[in-house]
């Protein structure tokens, strides 16, 4: 149940930023979704380490100006995913959940904006049956930014 609440206030989120005309928008919010790989986390019966598989990550940014190119930023995100439990064939179900926050500068790049971003936060991984674990994170994202038309945002508006 608290998946659906998580995936419904992203959608909800991304639902009212398309109703907002680009001109007149201050602060952006962008869901996201996609696939998460990569990663371990370490046993505490044997020391050893881990793999996480492969799982479905979803969650939202919201980013307000600071000045005409700095925008300060927020992150949530949460991959629902398996790591093999002690048995073989055994599984234990495993969230990473990660709330960062940060900067952002953005510069126009032709009809795109080009942007880079710095974030500092925490990783909090949730294991089933047992207690959840606080990690120290930094993110850095390079990338471009560009309207899918010229008009959505604008005919969405005045529906």
């Amino acid at each position: 149940m608290t998946r659906f609440r998580t995936v419904a206030a992203v959608l909800a989120f991304a639902l009212l930023a398309l109703g907002i005309d680009a001109r007149a928008q201050t602060a952006e919010v962008a869901a996201f979704g996609g696939i998460g790989f990569g990663g371990s986390l370490t046993s505490p019966a044997t020391g050893a380490s881990i793999d996480i598989e492969v799982g479905p990550v979803y969650g939202a940014a919201l980013s307000t100006p600071l000045s005409s190119t700095w925008r300060f930023e927020g992150l949530f995100s949460r991959q629902e995913s398996r790591v093999a439990g002690e048995r073989a064939g055994a599984h234990i179900h495993v969230a990473q959940e990660r709330y960062l926050a940060g900067f952002q500068e953005e510069v126009p790049w032709g009809n795109r904006r080009a942007f880079g971003t710095f974030l500092i936060g925490a990783t909090r991984s949730v294991p089933a049956g047992a207690d959840d674990e606080w990690w120290f994170t930094i993110g850095l994202g390079l990338g471009f930014k560009t309207r899918l038309s010229a008009r959505v945002a604008r005919d969405l508006g005045r529906a």
